[in-house]
């Protein structure tokens, strides 16, 4: 299992990853804009079951597969782009199946993060 901090080092890692891809060259090719959709996409479905942790009792594994297919699609979109934020989106999307497991304050702050990751792949599209 892995650890909440790991998940939060994560997050910042995928965070400054798509920050970096800002000032690319890359940026114009339609590959580019490929990828960022799909990281667009797995983070908005994210932080939308990301919200609704609080209430829920029980995993969503047909959800939280969807997502880490998601987060897989980003990946392989980004592999020829910047490998290592296509690694960190692959590993993060395993780590959904953990996130009925985290506390509150440990789905504020995954909340928090992953609105980031859609705010700054919103912004670049």
């Amino acid at each position: 299992m892995i650890e909440f901090a790991q998940i939060l080092q994560l997050y910042n890692a995928i965070v400054d990853g798509i920050g970096a891809l800002a000032g690319t060259r890359r940026r114009k090719g339609a590959a580019y804009e490929a990828a960022l959709l799909r990281v667009y996409t797995a983070a908005n479905e994210s932080r939308s079951y990301i919200a609704g942790l609080k209430n829920r009792k029980q995993a969503d594994h047909t959800r939280e597969t969807m997502i880490a297919r998601l987060w897989s699609e980003a990946a392989v979109s980004l592999r020829k782009i910047d490998r290592k934020l296509a690694d960190q989106c692959l590993v993060f999307g395993n780590t959904i199946s953990e996130s009925t497991r985290w506390s509150n304050a440990q789905v504020d702050a995954a909340r928090k993060l992953v609105t980031e990751i859609f705010e700054q792949s919103r912004r670049l599209l």
